[in-house]
């Protein structure tokens, strides 16, 4: 017991003299929570800035999603040197070969990596990855601002709850959970997000749903991620 204290304690000196040489800081910062590219416009474009107080390497890289492979979108620029405190302008450039028909979803991340200077000898330097979702909009496509209120709940031939996307529009969750009502048995989600034409079946600690249930409770998020107010839709 004595030994492990003393290790413990050795430990945390350790740590408590190597404070000093960390550079400790939150990296580049998207100015936003989400990118919007507007097929109208061919480009979608966010501000990033370097909270640091050094010059800094920005790396963007951009993601597709498993269910949505197509390469949409350009950074551009995909490499940049932002001085501390200064903010970058990355435009997202749209490269669909033919017009949209729903909404798509990407994801970017924005990652700073200190300029190698001389004054910083062996300083211990933390990066951080900003990774945002990327929200590529039809031309022409009215906004709305309660796509979950689409989707279609019912079961499947298997007896499981399933829901469908037939809108053109991406719904974001705020959690992967949903509630049969009344009852309040708790389903799960694979995801917290359904694309458009999406078709997605819900996994349930119990083998059998309650006979009685006839809506489902669902928590929404906007297009952003900020959580919404509960919705209840009907389970058909």
């Amino acid at each position: 017991m004595l030994a492990a204290e003393n290790v413990g304690r050795a430990l945390g000196a350790l740590l408590l003299a190597l404070l000093p040489l960390m550079a400790w800081s939150a990296g580049v910062v998207p100015e936003t929570s989400l990118v919007v590219v507007e097929e109208g416009d061919g480009e979608g474009v966010i501000n990033v800035k370097n909270t640091d107080g050094h010059a800094s390497l920005m790396y963007v890289r951009l993601e597709n999603l498993p269910e949505d492979p197509e390469a949409l979108l350009l950074a551009s620029p995909p490499i940049s040197r932002v001085e501390g405190g200064e903010k970058q302008l990355v435009r997202f450039l749209l490269k669909s070969p033919r017009p949209l028909q729903t909404e798509r979803l990407m994801r970017a991340s924005f990652e700073g990596i200190p300029a190698v200077t001389a004054e910083k000898g062996h300083r211990i330097q933390m990066t951080f990855n900003q990774n945002l979702p990327v929200l590529i909009r039809p031309k022409g496509l009215p906004r709305e601002r309660e796509p979950w209120t689409k989707l279609q709940w019912g079961l499947a031939e298997n007896g499981k709850v399933e829901v469908k996307n037939d809108s053109p529009y991406v719904v974001r969750l705020s959690t992967h959970k949903v509630e049969l009502q009344p009852g309040k048995q708790a389903l799960e989600l694979p995801k917290a997000y359904i694309l458009p034409g999406e078709r997605l079946q819900l996994a349930s600690a119990n083998q059998t749903l309650p006979l009685d249930a006839t809506h489902v409770k669902l928590w929404p998020a906007t297009s952003y991620g900020y959580a919404v107010d509960s919705f209840t839709a009907s389970l058909n």
